[in-house]
C-alpha cells in the first residue's frame, strides 16, 4: 500500500507498526511520530480501523477488543496527535458504521468489560461504532468552543459496503455470502460513501 501511495503521490511516506491492541504502542507511535517530525503538521488525521471478534476477548489493558480497537485508539491517538492539527481547516475523520443505530449504551458497562453469557459479537462492534459517533460530536462541540479561529471539523463517515477481512473470525461461507449479498463489492471498494459532521 505504501508503494502505490507513493506513486500516485509523488512524495514520501512514513509506515509506522503498531499493535491496536495496546494503548501504550499507540502512545508509543505518537510520539515516535512528533519526535521524527516535530514539526508535522496533520492536515487530514483518518481513524480507520475495525475488528469483530467473534468471542470476548480482553486486551493486555483490560478492554474488551471491540471497544478497545474501534474506539479507545482512535480517540486517544486523536488526542496525542491534536496539536499538530492545523487551525485553519484541518480534518479528523472517525470511520464508523450505519449499524451504529442498532445500537443501545449499556450505560452500567460503557467499555464492556463486564463480560458474562450476554456478550454478543455483534452488539460489541455496533456499540463500539455508536461511541465512535458519540466521540465525533463531543469533539467537535469542545473545538467549537476553543474559539481563536479554530476551523478543524469533525467527521463521522460510514464508508459503506465494503469486501474486507473483518470478518475473518467467521466461516469462510458466511464472508463469502454476506460480501455476495450485500453489494458484491471488490476488496477495499465502497459501493457507497455517506458523510456527517456536528458543528
Amino acid at each position: 500500500s505504501t508503494t502505490r501511495i507513493k506513486e500516485k503521490t509523488k512524495g514520501k511516506v512514513h509506515l509506522y507498526t503498531v499493535d491496536l491492541s495496546s494503548l501504550e504502542q499507540v502512545r508509543q507511535v505518537a510520539a515516535t511520530i512528533q519526535t521524527n517530525r516535530p514539526v508535522v503538521h496533520v492536515r487530514v488525521l483518518v481513524n480507520n480501523v475495525a475488528v469483530l471478534k467473534t468471542k470476548c476477548t480482553e486486551t493486555v489493558d483490560g478492554h474488551e477488543m471491540n471497544m478497545k480497537v474501534n474506539y479507545l485508539v482512535p480517540l486517544l491517538l486523536t488526542h496525542l496527535l491534536l496539536d499538530h492539527i492545523p487551525k485553519d481547516g484541518g480534518r479528523i475523520i472517525i470511520v464508523v458504521s450505519e449499524l451504529y443505530t442498532s445500537a443501545k449504551l449499556q450505560t452500567d458497562n460503557l467499555l464492556l468489560q463486564q463480560a458474562d453469557q450476554r456478550y454478543s459479537a455483534g452488539t460489541a462492534y455496533t456499540h463500539s461504532k455508536l461511541a465512535g459517533i458519540l466521540f465525533t460530536k463531543e469533539l467537535s462541540k469542545r473545538l467549537c468552543r476553543t474559539g481563536n479561529h479554530d476551523e478543524r471539523l469533525v467527521y463521522a463517515l460510514h464508508p459503506g459496503v465494503l469486501a474486507t477481512d473483518a470478518l475473518r473470525e467467521y466461516p469462510r461461507l458466511l464472508i463469502k455470502t454476506v460480501n455476495w449479498f450485500f453489494g458484491k463489492t471488490t476488496p477495499g471498494r465502497s459501493t457507497d460513501c455517506t458523510f456527517g459532521h456536528s458543528t
